[in-house]
């Protein structure tokens, strides 16, 4: 049975490594709490020049930049006879829906086959998961 001095240095030995243990725990909360305001703050920032964007690609299509589909599917939009969601998935029929999704879709594979061309990694997993999606219309990945 330890004597009283070993038990008292033992006491103060476990007080100091609960002290450091509690400054390490305060300095990794603080340095979390540092990085998750970087993280809110770039999180705000590129949700914002999405919305920009989003602002300025409306104005274009009701500018008629983009061609007559945009410009009916953007006033369909801005008019809420419609959403990305339906058009996208298909269940939006209407003729300015159908172009549209097809240049997106036509747009998103040429950028898949960017893709595979610049990376074979990339390619051998695309084409390993890509049959699972063969039998779905354009949208309904």
């Amino acid at each position: 049975m330890p004597s009283a001095e070993e038990m008292d240095a033992l006491s103060a030995e476990f007080r100091a490594a609960i002290h450091e243990i509690q400054e390490l725990t305060d300095s990794l909360r603080d340095g979390s709490a540092g990085l998750l305001e970087e993280v809110r703050a770039e999180r705000d920032y590129l949700r914002q020049a999405r919305e920009r964007e989003a602002d300025e690609l409306a104005a274009a299509a009701r500018a008629g930049e983009h061609g007559p589909a945009r410009r009916e599917l953007q006033r369909r939009l801005d008019r809420a006879q419609t959403t990305w969601r339906a058009v996208m998935s298909g269940q939006d029929e209407h003729w300015s829906a159908v172009e549209v999704r097809a240049e997106v879709v036509g747009d998103a594979r040429r950028a898949i086959d960017d893709l595979e061309k610049a990376d074979p990694g990339f390619a051998e997993t695309y084409r390993e998961i890509a049959p699972l999606r063969a039998d779905k219309e354009p949208g309904e990945w």
